[in-house]
């Protein structure tokens, strides 16, 4: 995503506006990124629903470094704490104070929809290979399983549409 970047934020002296706009850029986008593909878990390899993102700003501006890393269960204890340990080994390799995880403990009983599901109905059996998903024909990102989907989920996904400026797949069978 190459986002036009407000002009306030492009000074350093506005840093802490600027990393306000981009965690509301990144949090808003989360679910263009996440129904993008079925993802699998990067610690155990289960097919995921919960994303955690981990971001480093301090790059000269306009540039943002963006990490998302695909989490099975971020309640699973075994794969929030591997997530942790490359987030902190990320910290020390770009020098930049870690940062605790983004999100709040989902409540008990609630499940999330899986990744790579419709974007707007968000049903598991969409996310399996032979639903027929189609993607967005703008950005190629977002996944529907048909036009009525696309339509209703239009008015939040036509500013991340816009954002997208190439989508290229790579590796994935």
């Amino acid at each position: 995503m190459k986002p036009k970047i407000p002009e306030a934020y492009r000074n350093p002296e506005a840093f802490g506006a600027f990393e306000g706009w981009v965690q509301g850029f990144l949090f808003a986008r989360g679910k263009d990124v996440k129904h993008s593909e079925a993802w699998k878990c990067s610690v155990c390899g289960e097919q995921k629903s919960d994303c955690n993102v981990a971001s480093w700003i301090h790059l000269p501006q306009p540039k943002v470094n963006l990490y998302i890393f695909t989490v099975c269960d971020l309640d699973k204890r075994s794969c929030y704490e591997a997530i942790q340990v490359q987030r902190r080994m990320m910290s020390t390799v770009s020098g930049v104070p870690y940062q605790p995880p983004m999100f709040a403990p989902k409540p008990p009983g609630v499940q999330f929809p899986l990744a790579g599901s419709c974007a707007m109905c968000e049903k598991d059996a969409t996310a399996s290979p032979d639903a027929g998903i189609l993607r967005c024909s703008g950005c190629k990102l977002t996944r529907y399983c048909g036009a009525v989907c696309q339509k209703n989920d239009w008015s939040r996904h036509k500013a991340a549409c816009k954002a997208v400026k190439d989508v290229q797949w790579v590796g994935l069978d």
